[in-house]
């Protein structure tokens, strides 16, 4: 076995695929193409038009509520496939982004589906305009917006032969994105295979029934692409992303070195992997916060382990008003992860959650962090300075005296007593501890304005761009199954890495293991 392996975006819920079998009996329009084995597994003939099309309509139903009509004489698209894409588009927007309004796009070609803007607007409620020149396609496409009552949402043009976008942005409207879908070949001999860049590439997998219009353009892809890379050197700033997909690999080559001979400012490119079948993706953008420079080719390492530690009951119950007793084992799994949740917010992390369902019938908490800066290295340190910080304000707030009335109350308080002498003594210290604190609060208040210019550069260039994360992670919080005695340790946590620096992930473990006093566990090789 290979030691790598690629899978679909990480949020692509195919990534456990669907059980055929299972549908089939949910869907009887789709298990009349459903072939069920000995084993009890369902098997779709994907060279039989009608038998693929069920699928979609059955995935968009099941998953996402959507309903669809398109003709088996056009393009049925693949759900995984348009989801992988739509999920990378979300990565885009969160980068450098303030979330506010729904995101607007742009569908360059939505094809009889409209599947982007469906599921787009679906998943995220974003608007979109769709464009689509073919007449039945276009008419299909405005069937399955209004079947979905999403006029609201999706405005569908006609488009132009001869602009992609200059005649769809009116005006100043800002979009965040646009997307494209293009034909993949330039002629009839490329689209059936007879020009293919290798011999050893295998047929393909699934029936195809999409128009030459829907897969063959004058130049191929990268003509169409470049033509989208030229319109937008003269919208720039109208779309914040402009993306498309891309059939060949040899494309992303030739067209990040356009790309770069216009000195567009940030490209970034992506895999789309599901199944046998690879898709690339390609991104530019001419806004300076919009900087990218992440790939989300999913590439994993089979064989990296986690690091895992564990949590006992007697630290669970300092997070706990109730006694640990009476908390089940999920109870405990949720609110050690909840206490997990509210380090990272402290260390400002960037995490999503979500809880599966596993085959021993509890809840595993899971959470996706990203770091963008290290902000768990030397806590110590940092507290002892924030500390002082605050003494020093303190103190710069409180009036201080002139030398002459120190002196003078002093040299009373002083001189009234037994020995003068000493009194005397007892001036010239006041005196020169005086001079000590001044020059103390003096430099004080310098580190302090130090601090805060320094704090208002971090934050410009935070405006600017974007710092690139120095991980992704993920973190699971579950039932502690591997232990021999879960009543002592019944919650495990463990911490893998998604990609990045792998020494920075393992200062954050530590400093959540020591935080939540949990004791480290080797993973078991499996």
């Amino acid at each position: 076995m290979s030691k790598t392996m690629r899978k679909m975006h990480e949020r692509n819920i195919y990534n456990i695929p669907p059980d055929f079998a299972k549908l089939a009996e949910e869907y009887e329009a789709f298990g009349k193409h459903v072939a069920i084995s000995l084993d009890g597994k369902g098997h779709l003939n994907f060279k039989d038009p009608e038998a693929v099309r069920e699928l979609t309509y059955t995935l968009l139903k099941h998953d996402f509520g959507l309903h669809l009509d398109i003709p088996l004489d056009r393009l049925i698209p693949t759900v995984p496939l348009r989801l992988n894409y739509i999920l990378w588009i979300e990565d885009l927007l969160k980068e450098g982004s303030l979330e506010q309004e729904p995101a607007k796009g742009i569908d360059i070609g939505c094809g009889a589906s409209c599947i982007y803007p469906l599921l787009g607007t679906k998943l995220n409620n974003w608007n979109f305009i769709a464009t689509e020149p073919d007449g039945l396609s276009n008419r299909f496409a405005q069937k399955n917006i209004e079947m979905n009552k999403l006029n609201s949402k999706i405005v569908l043009k006609e488009g132009d032969s001869d602009t992609l976008l200059k005649d769809v942005v009116e005006g100043n409207n800002q979009y965040d994105f646009c997307m494209c879908n293009p034909p993949f070949f330039s002629d009839r001999e490329e689209a059936l295979g007879f020009k293919s860049r290798t011999d050893k590439r295998t047929l393909p997998h699934s029936v195809c029934t999409a128009t030459n219009n829907e897969t063959i353009t004058e130049g191929g892809e990268v003509a169409f692409v470049k033509k989208i890379i030229t319109e937008s050197t003269e919208l720039k700033h109208s779309v914040r992303w402009y993306t498309s997909m891309l059939g060949k690999k040899s494309s992303l080559k030739t067209l990040n070195r356009y790309l770069t001979e216009l000195k567009i400012p940030f490209v970034t490119h992506t895999v789309f992997q599901q199944g046998k079948t690879t898709r690339w993706g390609i991104a530019w953008s001419f806004f300076r916060r919009a900087k990218y420079q992440k790939k989300l080719s999913p590439v994993r390492k089979v064989n990296s382990l986690p690091f895992a530690f564990v949590v006992s009951n007697s630290e669970i119950q300092k997070y706990s008003k109730e006694k640990y007793k009476t908390l089940s084992e999920n109870a405990k799994v949720k609110l050690i992860f909840g206490e997990i949740e509210k380090l990272l917010d402290d260390l400002e992390v960037n995490h999503t959650e979500s809880s599966l369902f596993n085959d021993h019938g509890d809840f595993d908490h899971i959470c996706v962090a990203e770091a963008l800066k290290n902000t768990w290295s030397h806590q110590r340190q940092k507290r002892r300075l924030e500390k002082r910080l605050k003494m020093i304000e303190c103190d710069s707030s409180h009036h201080i005296p002139n030398d002459s009335a120190t002196v003078s109350e002093a040299g009373c308080e002083t001189l009234n007593g037994e020995n003068h002498g000493t009194g005397v003594e007892k001036i010239g210290e006041g005196l020169c501890s005086l001079e000590h604190s001044r020059d103390f609060m003096d430099n004080g208040s310098e580190q302090i304005a130090g601090h805060k210019r320094m704090h208002q550069v971090v934050s410009n260039q935070e405006k600017e761009a974007l710092a690139v994360p120095i991980f992704r992670c993920k973190i699971k919080v579950s039932v502690n199954r591997e232990s021999d005695d879960i009543e002592l340790e019944p919650v495990r946590v463990e911490v893998f890495c998604l990609e990045g620096n792998r020494e920075g992930l393992h200062q954050l473990f530590m400093f959540l293991r020591n935080k939540l006093n949990g004791i480290q566990k080797s993973p078991k090789k499996k």
